[in-house]
């Protein structure tokens, strides 16, 4: 099998592939347009320059092209978290990684790039050793990034961190380590924070640190200044002359001193100022933001191969089903006969409407948090049969069998109670019913589905 390399560079490179299965192309360092209109049947590229800024641009390009994204791509001089790993030194070992990832190509089921979840799956698919991974960088209000991610969706770390642990809950990826950890103001969620000692008492960033003697003889203890006599030290309360440290006396302990307030204590306040918005943070009400590296799991290994996965059932009946269990589920009751002629089978969408403001006015976090304490307290009016669809941030779907119209009147009111006991009621809440109809099978329930969700 014949492979085509593009070879990046300023023409001066030293790299030299040679075997009838390769075919080398070079194409200009300095030409970033050429990476606009590639030849389609390149397999691997080869960025050959010491350039850090040139390499990035085309990295960047490479990796954010529909058709280019998941090939093999190798760094001649550094590593970037954007490249594969280590370069093959000679043909043999090229070939052998050309003709591995064309065998993982052949057997990739998956091939719709469209959903990033897809696009994801492809890339670390095609080489085992791939990974997504952060990279610390001060221009980043987090501290860390997701490069990759970067290129390929525009939502912000918060989103897409909160992708991450999604795809992880549903099987499609795993943690394999823990890269770094940081904290960030509970305001604006930015980790550009300057942590300093303030005074206990009045907050004063105005501290200094005494130390403090204690005399042996008669056990008084202050500040050190005050044994200061004459180039010598003596005790203020009993005077006794002190000249050797651990016989006479001893330095037990420091204090803090406030020059604003001239409170004494024993330890300052560590306080956290953020740079982004200037909240000052108690410590211990920072968030705590873990990045890990994510790899493969089962059920991206098995996307990957088959090109579909069958949602599992939840393990407990409080759990979100996906859109195709929940479409079976009701084209089950469509054709079930009702237990009564006054109940019916209903679907309910519970939509917060001002959710795209309360992001604007908070950080994303707290709207999460808040989201999530209503969704708890919205559990406890729910039972068994009432199975619960997650169809995004802002919408879920819940399934009201054999119900009548009294009890779903009560719940929507018992809803809408909770929505305005929330924080600060800043929830608005829109809830909207709907009488299961007769459809054709699963695939037009679906549908229906979907029609419903985009609905304001």
């Amino acid at each position: 099998m014949a492979f085509t390399i593009a070879v990046i560079s300023n023409n001066t490179t030293k790299l030299k592939y040679s075997d009838d299965s390769l075919q080398l192309i070079s194409l200009d360092i300095q030409d970033i347009s050429v990476a606009q209109n590639l030849n389609p049947d390149i397999s691997v590229f080869i960025i050959d320059t010491k350039d850090a800024a040139l390499a990035h641009s085309w990295l960047t390009a490479i990796r954010s092209d529909d058709q280019y994204f998941s090939h093999l791509l190798y760094l001649h001089h550094f590593n970037h978290i954007l490249a594969d790993i280590d370069l093959p030194k000679n043909s043999e070992e090229l070939l052998q990684q050309l003709n591995s990832w064309s065998a993982r190509k052949a057997q990739l089921r998956l091939t719709d790039s469209s959903q990033l979840n897809h696009q994801v799956i492809q890339y670390l698919w095609l080489n085992k050793t791939r990974s997504i991974s952060a990279k610390q960088s001060l221009k980043k209000d987090k501290g860390l990034y997701y490069p990759l991610l970067d290129l390929w969706s525009d939502a912000d770390i918060t989103g897409k961190m909160s992708w991450l642990g999604k795809q992880c809950g549903e099987g499609f990826l795993q943690k394999t380590q823990l890269i770094n950890r940081t904290r960030s103001c509970n305001q604006c969620d930015s980790a550009l924070l300057n942590f300093v000692d303030t005074c206990p008492s009045c907050k004063s960033i105005d501290v200094i640190t005494e130390q403090a003697l204690h005399c042996f003889t008669c056990g008084h203890i202050a500040k050190e200044q005050a044994f200061q006599r004459d180039n010598r030290i003596s005790c203020p309360n009993c005077l006794t002359q002190l000249r050797h440290i651990g016989t006479d006396y001893d330095r037990p302990i420091e204090h803090i001193r406030c020059n604003s307030c001239n409170n004494l204590s024993i330890n300052s306040e560590a306080r956290a100022q953020c740079f982004s918005c200037d909240h000052d943070n108690d410590i211990d009400r920072l968030f705590v933001n873990n990045f890990h590296q994510y790899q493969l799991a089962i059920n991206g290994l098995t996307l990957a191969k088959s090109g579909y996965i069958h949602a599992p059932l939840p393990t407990d009946l409080r759990d979100s089903v996906s859109k195709e269990h929940m479409a079976w589920l009701l084209n089950w009751l469509i054709h079930s006969p009702s237990a009564e002629e006054t109940t019916y089978h209903r679907l309910m969408k519970v939509r917060v409407v001002n959710y795209q403001q309360l992001l604007q006015e908070k950080s994303e976090l707290l709207v999460e948090q808040l989201l999530t304490d209503f969704r708890q307290r919205l559990e406890v009016l729910l039972t068994d049969q009432n199975t619960f669809c997650d169809v995004a941030s802002d919408v879920w779907l819940y399934v009201f069998p054999f119900t009548n119209d009294t009890a779903i009147d009560e719940f929507k009111q018992q809803l809408l109670d909770i929505a305005q006991d929330a924080v600060d009621n800043s929830l608005e809440i829109s809830v909207v019913e709907y009488d299961l109809v007769e459809k054709k099978g699963e695939g037009e329930v679906l549908s229906w589905i979907n029609r419903i969700i985009e609905q304001l």
